[in-house]
């Protein structure tokens, strides 16, 4: 039986179907699309490393660090994004063939733009994008209008070879001039003449701030304020740094060399900008704000260039009535500006808020009330010169803005500009007498 049970047994096993093949299981989505990012981002590092020119084949990339050719390649994709949804548009469809480009820059009026607040017609606007100057308000601004108003923006920023300047300019003028459809251009980077290149020359406006304003800002920003994950990744943030009054107090006690990341660092920035000092003729901040024949230099070529080539340049403590002028000037951009722009909200003014947490929980006293008295004495003789160029752009913009209101019928739409009225009224007086202060320097120089 035993015999019989283990032969049953043995041929119970060998008619036993043999194991089915294994189910392939299948992952994720959220998991599959993982596993393809490494390597993809592998390959574009490795893309971006080896390439001697940028993916389009516009610039030579050869004298850039790979966190700038990083950076090149993400704005150059949104920049490409952002013109294909335009020319996607059928109702707003349009390209310039180079003959329109040629024929819109020869009927750019800078003069009556700025006398008469006449409307200009451009196929490349370009803002100025000066650090805390309102940049990131009207980046997100002009980010809100574009649908709407059928332009692309293109922000990719510039990188200048030192050792081949001219032909690193001649390649940025070409990208620019490049563009089939209306396109803004913001980014961070100075004034660039494409006209002296042999290219249409486009429209450029700006915002100037109240100097110190702007370097105090531009300092509490660099080291608290909301940065990017990217911008805290690449050039790091350091919180520790002392606060802006106290190194001001420093340089002014012990005459220090300006250093890179402190307070004086980026003194005379926006002067810089409008000058274009990636150029042999103009000068970098830090020599403006060391040299009285610098900081001339610097304002010379500056004005010069605002009276060629910008058809407007507003002021940030003005900001509602810059919007105002824009929408005239450069209606095709910023119609519905103001509209657009009400509660809108910069992503970075929250610097100041991050900055005074910070300073609470230091050891670190800050300087008394006449000690900051005496570091804006100081910091005046330093920003001078930038001084001089915000005060005769104030003058300009008022001039300007008059213009416009006489233009528009005088007004400056008070459904969205009933939130200021007040103030309006009580600094009235006080910005008049600003405006016969600043008449006066103007006729002393």
């Amino acid at each position: 039986r035993q015999g019989s049970m283990g032969g049953g047994n043995q041929e119970m096993r060998l008619r036993r179907r043999p194991p089915l093949a294994p189910r392939l299981v299948r992952r994720p989505k959220a998991e599959a699309r993982r596993s393809f990012v490494v390597p993809g981002v592998a390959c574009v590092v490795v893309v971006l490393l080896l390439t001697w020119s940028s993916p389009d084949g516009w610039l030579t990339t050869s004298h850039m660090s790979f966190r700038q050719k990083a950076g090149d390649f993400y704005w150059l994709v949104r920049s490409a994004y952002s013109r294909s949804t335009v020319t996607g548009d059928e109702e707003a469809r349009v390209f310039l063939a180079p003959k329109d480009k040629k024929r819109l820059s020869k009927g750019l009026d800078v003069g009556a733009a700025k006398a008469e607040c006449k409307s200009q017609e451009t196929f490349l606007a370009m803002h100025l994008k000066v650090p805390k100057a309102a940049s990131t308000t009207v980046f997100d601004l002009l980010y809100a209008l574009h649908h709407e108003n059928h332009f692309a923006i293109d922000s990719r920023p510039i990188y200048i070879s030192e050792l081949h300047e001219g032909r690193t300019r001649r390649e940025y003028a070409a990208y620019l001039s490049s563009f089939r459809v209306k396109t803004v251009r913001t980014a961070h980077c100075p004034y660039v003449d494409l006209g002296k290149l042999g290219y249409p020359r486009p429209a450029y406006f700006g915002l100037v701030r109240e100097p110190i304003k702007r370097l105090r800002s531009h300092y509490e920003y660099l080291h608290w304020g909301p940065r990017s994950r990217w911008a805290t990744f690449w050039k790091g943030q350091d919180v520790t740094a002392p606060s802006f009054d106290q190194c001001v107090a420093s340089h002014e006690k012990n005459k220090m060399r300006i250093e890179k990341g402190d307070c004086l660092y980026w003194a005379n920035a926006q002067l810089a900008y409008f000058c274009g000092f990636t150029s042999k003729r103009c000068p970098a901040p830090q020599e403006i704000s060391v040299s009285d024949d610098a900081g001339r230099r610097a304002f010379t070529q500056a004005t010069r260039n605002v009276d060629r080539d910008f058809v407007a340049v507003g002021v940030v403590e003005r900001l509602h009535d810059a919007l105002f002028v824009f929408e005239h000037i450069l209606p095709a951009y910023f119609r519905d500006a103001r509209r657009a722009s009400v509660g809108l909200v910069s992503r970075a003014n929250n610097a100041s808020n991050l900055l005074q947490r910070a300073t609470k929980s230091s050891s670190s006293p800050t300087p008394p009330p006449q000690q900051q008295q005496n570091h804006t004495a100081f910091l005046r003789r330093v920003l001078a010169w930038e001084y001089n160029f915000y005060d005769k752009m104030a003058l300009d913009f008022e001039a300007q803005f008059q213009a416009c209101r006489r233009r528009g019928g005088g007004s400056i739409d008070h459904h969205h500009h009933h939130h200021h009225h007040r103030e309006e009224e009580d600094g009235g007086e006080e910005r008049e007498k600003r405006r016969l202060l600043l008449l006066r320097r103007r006729r002393q120089r």
